[in-house]
Formats: C-alpha cells, sequence, structure tokens
C-alpha cells in the first residue's frame, strides 16, 4: 500500500466568484476530516458561536465515542486472546 499525497489545492476563478477545488487521493475517506474544521470557521466568521460550539461538540463527542469503542474492543481482545507478547 502506498502512501497517500497530500492534495493540491487548485484554484478556479469563476466570474465574480473564485473557488479552491481540492484533488487528491482519498479524500472521499476523509471528507469529515477536511470539511468539519471548516464548519468551525465558517461559523466563527458569521458569529455564529452557538454553531460553532455545536460543529465542536459533535466531534469531540464522536471522538470520545471512537476512543471507547477502540478501548473496549482492546480489551474485548485482551480478555479472549489471552496477554501474549
Amino acid at each position: 500500500m502506498t502512501v497517500a499525497e497530500d492534495p493540491v489545492a487548485v484554484h478556479v476563478p469563476l466570474g465574480a466568484r473564485a473557488y479552491e477545488v481540492r484533488i487528491g487521493a482519498g479524500l472521499i475517506r476523509r471528507a469529515g476530516a477536511e470539511i468539519a474544521p471548516l464548519l468551525i470557521v465558517i461559523k466563527l466568521e458569521e458569529f455564529d458561536y452557538a454553531g460553532a460550539t455545536a460543529v465542536a461538540t459533535a466531534m469531540l463527542m464522536l471522538s470520545l465515542i471512537a476512543l471507547l469503542a477502540i478501548n473496549a474492543l482492546q480489551a474485548w481482545t485482551h480478555r479472549r486472546h489471552g496477554a501474549r507478547a
């Protein structure tokens, strides 16, 4: 398995607007990790502190759930297979 390269940002001007298009391997897989922090910044720029707090809290809760699930899986594996070095 090869290591994925960092995505490349391409500036695309369209009339009065311009967009940054990111191109790279694995972007769909990492979409949540790429978009969620951007949502927080957008909410903060709009002075929507409650919305930014809600997005950040949801990210923290999902991270906590993932950590607890990994810890539970590790404990279950340890009990099932014993402590093997």
